[in-house]
């Protein structure tokens, strides 16, 4: 697997440079070839619970994800990763390989350390970001796409997997749209919290947060520079809540 892992991220990297050239439709296929692959990788080692300090784990996958812990992580030592910095093409092929296994989810015997890795990696990442992080147009891809395994993810996770986080996920999506962040990561976060209102058992636990996440989606509905894609999903956000919260 470590190998095999190496090799695939590798491959899917270099075809990334490919992308405009003759024969893109090939190289795309291949390219998501080598995600279903590692996606594959990704749902063993989700079911596998032993140790073997000659192979990495789920968790180490995750952690490099966040950029966390890095230096005794032996995936990023594969990898050849070295500093707790994003590497966007590594990052994105990471998560991309994440948003292909979440179907699957509901068939393995560990969602549960699925979503207790993603969820709250994922709340602490995106909490502390800030206007200026995106001065860097690769934070703001990263983000867009992690925002994308989030949704996937709460989309196909179990409510009872997801209930103990979802208020803190509402939370999060009212906090990216108080710090003004760009449109595409707004967007992404609304989009998210869409998809937990349409789970009907984790609206009792969201009680708490839904007028405040109301009065946000409002106000950016008011705001002049709103797109008509935020406006749009933020009227389906602000209408599904309307028999919710009474």
């Amino acid at each position: 697997c470590n190998d095999l892992s190496k090799e695939l991220l590798n491959l899917h990297n270099i075809l990334s440079s490919q992308n405009d050239k003759p024969g893109s439709n090939e190289i795309k296929k291949t390219q998501l070839g080598c995600l279903d692959c590692f996606g594959a990788v990704l749902i063993l080692k989700l079911e596998y619970t032993g140790v073997d300090d000659t192979f990495f784990t789920f968790d180490e996958v995750m952690a490099v994800l966040f950029s966390q812990g890095m230096a005794e992580n032996k995936f990023s030592k594969i990898l050849g990763i070295k500093e707790e910095t994003l590497q966007l093409d590594t990052h994105s092929f990471l998560a991309n390989a994440l948003i292909s296994i979440c179907p699957k989810l509901k068939q393995t015997r560990r969602a549960d350390l699925y979503s207790s890795l993603l969820l709250p990696g994922c709340l602490k990442h995106m909490m502390f970001r800030s206007k200026p992080d995106y001065e860097d147009p690769k934070c703001s891809s990263f983000d867009e796409i992690l925002l994308q395994v989030l949704f996937i993810s709460v989309y196909h996770l179990p409510s009872m997997l997801l209930s103990e986080f979802a208020p803190d996920v509402l939370h999060m999506v009212i906090s990216i749209m108080s710090k003004d962040l760009p449109s595409g990561i707004q967007v992404a976060a609304v989009r998210t919290a869409a998809c937990i209102l349409t789970k009907d058992d984790l609206i009792l636990s969201c009680k708490d947060v839904l007028i405040r996440l109301e009065e946000v989606m409002l106000r950016a509905m008011n705001e002049g520079s709103c797109s008509s894609d935020m406006k749009s999903i933020c009227h389906a956000v602000v209408s599904a809540m309307g028999t919710k919260i009474e």
